[in-house]
């Protein structure tokens, strides 16, 4: 009988611990790395690799420090680092004008596919479709050593953008952005204005379908997930028409559930009387997702803004149903880019913030990254402000497989959690454990 109570005490005791370490788990920064030179270079994606390494991928301005072969005015800048943040090759891809990738992952072929938007149409650039006036959407196929292996220029005569991509179970790629075109590749905008724009390419960057969703006025897609039988894509919207059912005012949060070729199943707003806007989503254990953006409103959908704006998190279930709602912030700007999850029960997430109370503890001055763990209920058991005296903003968050994360976006400041800046902006890659 004694044994038999013993036992269960000890499984007691252990069931409560493990709840108890897995909330109180407070991540440490295993390493940081400033890359770049003498003029300005952001970073917008980090992915981790086969090898235990990272590919990082935005842009560069400069000419000198760890960037090498620009070809002019903003350049695609992807650059391989190791598992300690050391560089493995770097390189600049674009041509005379303006170049910026969003975002970068790896192939199953080991490679990598960078995408984002070009204004040039020389160097590295093939077939834009307008001048250089306006942009197109760019998709740039890499070897696993950095070499081009094919490149296509999206678009039509007015603006184009990609902003996310992902790899799908065919071996293609579904990206989403904007579109400001209603001919060359694209089709069916809605408006004389941006729609969100959503394109299916085979493996070797043919279009195999594109949609463009929204309304009159503006909308864009910032984020896609491959879930069951489809896409989750969020974004905002500023129309009331078309794919748009209901406008809270302004921006809205646009989040829609899309089948496998990209027609919508359903949609959600929303919002306030000021602009919304969501830019990451992730599924959850539920089926359900956990989207963040932030908020500039006080009213309507939007409860408990603290300031001018607030990191917005919505945790809705399979069907778009909002389950719970969560404003975080301070007296100033407050906002939210990227979310992953850390485990069923632990999401990490990562933006910047200019604020100094409220949620927020620890600002080292002008606007610092501001990174996040949540729980399932919509608790913060912990958050840190990273940067210096300057201006930091961080992009993208990405889980590892040690159980920690990495977090990349870009630094002004040569001081408080920063060393080593090359001048200007500098890529700015922090590990944590």
């Amino acid at each position: 009988m004694k044994k038999r109570f013993l036992l269960i005490t000890i499984i007691f005791m252990l069931f409560i611990l493990e709840g108890f370490a897995a909330y109180e788990y407070v991540p440490r920064m295993e390493w940081g790395k400033t890359l770049g030179g003498s003029d300005d270079e952001e970073c917008r994606s980090v992915c981790q690799t086969t090898d235990g390494g990272y590919v990082i991928a935005g842009y560069a301005y400069s000419y000198d420090g760890n960037v090498s072969g620009n070809h002019g005015e903003k350049d695609f800048w992807i650059v391989k680092l190791d598992k300690k943040g050391d560089i493995v090759w770097q390189r600049c891809l674009g041509g005379s004008m303006d170049d910026e990738a969003y975002d970068v992952i790896q192939t199953d072929d080991g490679g990598y596919l960078v995408v984002g938007m070009t204004f040039s149409n020389d160097g590295d650039v093939k077939g834009k479709h307008g001048n250089s006036d306006f942009g197109d959407a760019w998709v740039v196929k890499l070897s696993e050593e950095g070499k081009i292996l094919w490149q296509r220029c999206l678009g039509g005569m007015s603006n184009d953008v990609v902003y996310r991509v992902i790899q799908t179970g065919d071996g293609g790629y579904v990206l989403v952005g904007g579109t400001d075109s209603n001919d060359g590749d694209v089709r069916g905008n809605h408006g004389e204005s941006w729609d969100g724009w959503m394109v299916k390419l085979d493996k070797d960057g043919n279009i195999l379908w594109q949609r463009c969703l929204g309304g009159r006025n503006d909308d864009e897609l910032y984020n896609v997930q491959k879930v069951k039988n489809g896409y989750i894509v969020v974004g905002y919207t500023y129309s009331y028409d078309g794919d748009v059912t209901i406008n809270k005012g302004a921006e809205d949060l646009w989040i829609l559930k899309l089948d496998e070729q990209g027609k919508i199943q359903w949609g959600k707003t929303l919002g306030g009387s000021n602009n919304d806007v969501a830019w990451s989503v992730e599924e959850i254990k539920d089926g359900g997702y956990i989207v963040v953006g932030w908020t500039y409103s006080k009213d309507k959908d939007v409860e408990g803004n603290h300031g001018e704006s607030d990191a917005w998190i919505i945790k809705l279930d399979e069907m778009g149903n909002v389950e719970w709602k969560k404003c975080l912030g301070g007296s100033k700007l407050d906002w939210l880019y990227s979310v992953q999850k850390l485990s069923d029960d632990m999401y990490v997430m990562v933006g910047g913030t200019s604020s100094s109370n409220g949620d927020v503890k620890g600002n080292h001055g002008y606007h610092d990254w501001w990174v996040i763990l949540l729980d399932k209920d919509g608790n913060v058991p912990w958050q840190k402000c990273l940067g210096g005296n300057d201006d930091e903003e961080a992009f993208c968050v990405q889980r590892t497989r040690d159980k920690g994360f990495v977090v990349v976006g870009y630094t002004y400041s040569y001081d408080g959690d920063v060393t080593g800046n090359h001048g200007g902006e500098d890529f700015w890659i922090v590990k944590f454990k």
